[in-house]
């Protein structure tokens, strides 16, 4: 038997949900007689305090985890909220993190998750660069998949879980819970991660054991990128129907137009809302990138969708290679008149291991050194990034949600040194953000399912 310390370091302010893989992590190691034990970030006190509270916040958590590793053989530590599956730039703390276990007792230490399947399988940066003396081992791919066979050995791990919800005994998780039967997606939209840090499709629980996890009368989030396009749409219906669940879920325009019965069949179920991804109204700009979708399905499935009374949450992109900010002001317009229930914005992330020649840091085109981006560290409170941006190495401008995170806090020019030639800077696009943006855009997930669910 090991004893097992699985660690959160993703700090959530109490907006993100439990954990999806390190809970059914917790139910494959103690089915195959190993001890698991949990530890967190959630401290929404540092929402209302400055930088010197956090990092004594971050401190204190980091002294917490080192502190239970003395009692444990194995430290396992997760790179990605486990929900939405994408990676945060939160690298120096699990350096942190792995130095101070290590100075303090003889635990193994393994990394894994979403940021470490981002830099290994789309930066292509070396195990070894990321491994240093304090990192025993990396996993890469599926996180309970590929952990449960490093950890579990020749075990007979289970190769269906229901996720143990009960080892977060923290009371400030939202109210409402992230469930997830199949990770990754098939389509290959080059400005979406998930496709290319996870398998295409990747499944550790049956469609059964994924039903009888979600609780009667509950409110959650189904997480998975393709549930139109799932062959178990039917069952996954029924069963959610059965239970009498209230829910959101992700959909495709191209799902959406192609199979209209199926969202009159998630209205049934207790569909509340989906969240879409329009992105920009520039369909040639879309087929440059690989999502292919007119204007047409866009206006098609808004309309299915308020035919069949289910809730939009609008995915838009901005700062694309090729954008203009004409572009760019119309895409928000048009996201103003469509007056949706819920906004997600994001700024185009370029693939930093291959940064394109149009892409200018300081006026030079750019190739990034690996050890910039290993120092970038945006996982903090908002109210800390002002602080934080002057410590930042200019690459983590770039980050896909930080410039509407930083709308109330940060000016324009902090991001005029970064943009496209002969196009904008991301300053040009920030002064169009704080100009057209109502405050409500700035996403609060926790108060938007509040009012969703009520």
């Amino acid at each position: 038997m090991k004893r097992i310390l699985l660690v959160n370091p993703i700090y959530n302010c109490g907006t993100i949900p439990r954990n999806i893989p390190l809970s059914k992590l917790a139910t494959g190691l103690n089915c195959c007689g190993h001890e698991t034990s949990c530890i967190d970030f959630v401290r929404p006190e540092c929402e209302r305090h400055g930088l010197d509270f956090f990092r004594q916040e971050e401190k204190a958590f980091v002294c917490e985890v080192a502190e239970a590793a003395l009692s444990v053989d194995v430290v396992y530590i997760t790179t990605g909220t486990g929900n939405e599956l994408k990676p945060y730039p939160l690298f120096p703390r699990i350096k942190d993190l792995a130095e101070t276990i290590k100075r303090k007792g003889k635990a193994k230490v393994i990394v894994g998750g979403a940021l470490i399947n981002l830099y290994i399988r789309v930066y292509n940066i070396p195990q070894s660069v990321i491994c240093d003396s304090n990192i025993d081992e990396l996993v890469v791919g599926d996180e309970y998949y590929e952990t449960m066979r490093l950890m579990a050995g020749d075990c007979a791990w289970p190769a269906s879980v229901i996720p143990n919800w009960s080892i977060w005994r923290n009371t400030n998780y939202p109210f409402y819970k992230s469930v997830q039967f199949v990770v990754g997606c098939p389509f290959s939209c080059d400005f979406c991660f998930e496709g290319k840090i996870f398998n295409n499709h990747s499944n550790s629980t049956t469609i059964e054991d994924f039903i009888s996890s979600i609780s009667y009368d509950e409110k959650i989030v189904v997480e998975d990128s393709v549930l139109i396009s799932n062959k178990y749409f039917d069952k996954i219906m029924n069963g959610l129907e059965a239970k009498r669940v209230h829910f959101a879920a992700y959909v495709r325009i191209s799902e959406i137009v192609n199979k209209p019965d199926y969202i009159k069949r998630m209205h049934q179920s207790g569909c509340q809302s989906v969240i879409v991804g329009i992105e920009t109204l520039d369909s040639e700009m879309l087929s440059e990138h690989k999502k292919n979708i007119l204007y047409s399905e866009i206006r098609e499935a808004l309309d299915l969708l308020r035919d069949n009374e289910i809730n939009v949450q609008g995915c838009f992109m901005l700062g694309f290679p090729t954008d203009s900010l004409e572009n760019m002001e119309r895409t928000i317009e048009f996201a103003i008149n469509e007056k949706l229930n819920g906004y997600r914005w994001h700024i185009y992330q370029p693939n930093y291991s291959q940064c394109p020649q149009s892409l200018y840091i300081n006026n030079q085109s750019e190739t990034v050194d690996v050890q910039q981006l290993l120092k970038v560290q945006l996982n903090v409170p908002d109210c800390c990034l002002p602080e934080i941006m002057e410590l930042q190495p200019e690459i983590s401008k770039l980050d896909e949600h930080f410039m509407f995170r930083a709308k109330n806090h940060v000016g324009p020019e902090a991001f005029d040194s970064i943009g496209y030639r002969n196009n904008f800077s991301l300053g040009d696009v920030k002064r169009l953000i704080d100009s057209m943006f109502p405050a409500e855009w700035i996403l609060n997930e926790e108060v938007l399912y509040k009012e969703l669910f009520n």
